[in-house]
């Protein structure tokens, strides 16, 4: 696949297999349209006017199959149940939730003329008003108002695409700040039924998807203070069982160069076309990153750490780099560089021998430790 030249029928793949074709290429659904950009478009020209214009159904087919879910169904683990017993009403929710991601430009249209009528009825309605002078002002209105759709609306599928793909963006981020928010409150701490109407709320979301501050939700979870460890235990369930929540993807560490521009201290990052980071593929290297068994294994969460290897398929052989207080002194601390979960753990646990914690306070920490040593050598 050097150029057009020397394969003359590849620039004529029908739409359906170029779509199966990037299923196996990208890791979500929901990159399949970037990914065609980032790796088609800088071709040759011929593939650039077809991306643009010519590919309608592709588009359309990406539109409406895949920006509702963000995991390939096959490969999500029937976790059912051992989620909430509300699973079948927040499919209900999910499927009623599914046209805001394939009609995010349509209903904001259909808001600007359900509001202009209102705007209207209300105006005929209000008392000591002259039909006078309510004529021209809705001649006016109804003049912007044309004029501001026609110019907002996009022009091709690709372009709806992508306004549908920044919605899902959008979305994805007001949640995860609201659950980042609530998992460091210790006013009104994490619980499963907030998560639940979180995730029923902003729904659809991509629930894989990193954001421009490099967040992720099983990292947020798995990093919630103020609650026990089986409050979490059961939010990492609900994601990882139902929702797809993949623990293979980590958080980035994010640096603010300025207005509106984020780079990645892993690599190359920045801004893409549409004005997010997450719409262009990382080239991270391993290390500097933050999983959330890695996070669990630190923290002493056995139950959690289980969850993640048994039903969520963790990898053991991923590094992290963070720092995490001590249980039996919240003063200190300890850090960590390039470090597996098993090395975590047991750094964490030579920091609490060292200042003299109680055997009770160490349990935890030895049945993660005893854990990861025997799925090491499985």
């Amino acid at each position: 696949m050097t150029s057009d030249a020397t394969n003359p029928n590849l620039i004529n793949i029908p739409d359906e297999l170029v779509h199966k074709i990037f299923t196996f290429v990208a890791n979500s659904p929901v990159l399949i349209g970037p990914s065609l950009c980032w790796m088609l478009r800088p071709l040759s020209s011929e593939w650039c006017h077809s991306l643009d214009i010519s590919r309608s159904e592709l588009w359309n087919t990406i539109a409406a199959n895949d920006l509702s879910c963000d995991y390939y169904t096959v490969a999500l683990h029937n976790d059912e149940t051992e989620t909430s017993k509300g699973g079948d009403r927040d499919r209900t929710h999910a499927n009623k939730n599914k046209i805001r991601a394939l009609k995010g430009s349509s209903l904001e249209t259909k808001r600007g003329v359900d509001s202009k009528n209102s705007n209207d009825i209300t105006s005929s309605t209000r008392p000591g008003s002259s039909r006078k002078r309510q004529l021209p002002q809705q001649q006016i209105s109804q003049t912007k108002n044309t004029r501001r759709s026609t110019r907002l609306r996009p022009a091709t599928p690709k372009e709806s695409y992508i306004h549908s793909h920044n919605l899902l963006l959008q979305r994805t981020e007001n949640a995860l700040l609201e659950l980042t928010e609530r998992c460091h409150s210790s006013k009104t701490p994490l619980s499963l039924s907030f998560l639940q109407k979180l995730l029923r709320e902003h729904s659809p979301i991509a629930i894989n998807q990193r954001v421009r501050t490099g967040g992720t939700f099983l990292v947020e979870l798995c990093r919630a203070r103020y609650v026990s460890e089986g409050v979490i235990l059961r939010c990492v369930r609900l994601l990882v069982g139902k929702f797809g929540a993949n623990p293979n993807v980590p958080s980035l560490r994010i640096v603010i160069l300025g207005r509106g521009n984020y780079v990645s201290c892993i690599g190359s990052g920045g801004r893409g076309s549409s004005g997010n980071a997450a719409m262009r593929p990382s080239t991270s290297t391993v290390g500097r990153e933050l999983y959330p068994i890695v996070i669990a294994a630190a923290r002493g969460m056995f139950s959690v750490v289980n969850y993640l290897l048994v039903k969520g398929g963790a990898n053991l052989d991923v590094r992290g780099s963070s720092r995490f207080r001590l249980f039996s002194n919240q003063r200190k601390s300890v850090s960590g560089v390039n470090l597996t979960a098993l090395e975590f753990a047991r750094k964490m646990m030579d920091g609490e021998v060292l200042i003299g914690a109680r055997e009770e306070d160490l349990k935890g920490l030895r049945k993660v430790i005893s854990l990861l040593e025997k799925a090491s050598k499985a």
